[in-house]
């Protein structure tokens, strides 16, 4: 009984959040900061609690708990599907002044009106990778490279600053 209440004194409702997709568009999971998620698969989904335990989240999913590892570098792990990566967004800007938020998903590079955040706002425009010190984003046109330091990325006269992710 002891070892249970401490047990359940290590879980939490975490300082965690954010969305995580992987690179196929298969699953997404939206993580609110009051203990629940939002699920969206392919196969379905829904609104479940969640408890963090050190590098581990657990989901508390009707047909039984989901367990999710958290890597090293910050994706999720679930047994048996892709990795997921954390959505990041950044807030752009080039000598005239604001051009918009860039938005990564997945493996997907939005354009955001930050006046509209909805679908009519946002634009893809292609795909990207990620080293951890260079961006690259492709699109049928070509690509663009951008360097990565402490939350911002710089190509030419365009900087983005990290806002979300």
């Amino acid at each position: 009984m002891v070892a249970a209440l401490l047990l359940a004194a290590c879980d939490s409702k975490p300082d965690f959040g954010g969305s995580y997709s992987d690179k196929n568009g298969l699953m997404s999971l939206n993580f609110h900061s009051n203990g629940k998620v939002t699920v969206d698969t392919v196969g379905g989904g829904g609104d479940f609690d969640y408890v963090v335990s050190g590098k581990t989240i657990t989901l508390k999913m009707p047909q039984g708990d989901q367990t999710l590892t958290i890597a090293d570098d910050g994706t999720l792990t679930v047994p048996g599907g892709p990795p997921l990566i954390k959505d990041r967004e950044y807030a752009c800007k080039d000598d005239s002044g604001a051009i918009g938020n860039l938005r990564l998903s997945g493996d997907e590079a939005y354009m955001v009106d930050p006046k509209d955040q909805t679908a009519a706002g946002t634009q893809k425009i292609g795909t990207f990778t990620d080293d951890g010190k260079q961006l690259v984003i492709t699109d049928a046109e070509g690509s663009n490279t951008y360097t990565e330091d402490k939350g911002t990325l710089t190509a030419g006269k365009v900087t983005c600053t990290l806002i979300g992710g």
